[in-house]
C-alpha cells in the first residue's frame, strides 16, 4: 500500500513539473487515481517525467516500481489512465541508442508492450529502468 509520505513525494514531483504545468485543482483526482492503481502493492521506487504522448498532447508520465507491478500512469490535461503489468509478466527490456542523445527503452511484456524515448544521459531515467531490469530478474530467481 502506498503510503501518504512516498505519495505527496509523488504528488510534488507531478506539480513541479514546467512543461506542461498540471493544473494543481487535480490533485485530489491524481491522488485517488494513484492509490487505486497501486491497489496495495508496496511502491520500492518511482520516476515522475514531463512527455510528449503524441501529437500536442503532452502531461506528466509516472512509473512505480512496486513489489509485483510496474505501473505506468500517464496524465495529460483531461485524462488519467494506466498501465499495470505484473513484473513476472515481463519478458523483455530492450534500449536502445537511436541517436548520439537519444534512447529508446521497450518494456515487453506477455501481451503488450511500451515504451519511452527519452535523453540517453537522463541518469534518473536510467537509475530507474537498471532497478526495474533487477527487480525482473530477481523474481526469475
Amino acid at each position: 500500500m502506498i503510503d501518504d509520505v512516498l505519495l505527496n513525494k509523488i504528488l510534488g514531483e507531478v506539480f513541479q513539473l514546467k512543461t506542461p504545468v498540471i493544473d494543481s485543482s487535480r490533485r485530489p483526482q491524481i491522488s485517488e487515481f494513484i492509490k487505486s492503481t497501486t491497489n496495495g502493492d508496496t511502491p520500492k521506487e518511482y520516476l515522475v517525467i514531463n512527455c510528449d504522448f503524441g501529437k500536442e498532447r503532452k502531461g506528466a508520465l509516472i512509473y512505480i516500481l512496486t513489489d509485483v507491478k510496474l505501473i505506468k500512469i500517464q496524465i495529460d490535461e483531461k485524462d488519467l489512465s494506466s498501465s499495470s503489468p505484473l513484473l513476472s509478466t515481463i519478458v523483455n527490456i530492450n534500449k536502445k541508442l537511436k541517436e548520439e542523445s537519444r534512447a529508446h527503452i521497450e518494456i515487453q511484456f506477455q501481451n503488450d508492450n511500451f515504451g519511452l524515448e527519452y535523453n540517453a544521459n537522463n541518469e534518473k531515467i536510467n537509475e530507474f529502468f537498471q532497478k526495474v531490469d533487477l527487480a525482473i530478474t530477481q523474481r526469475k530467481t
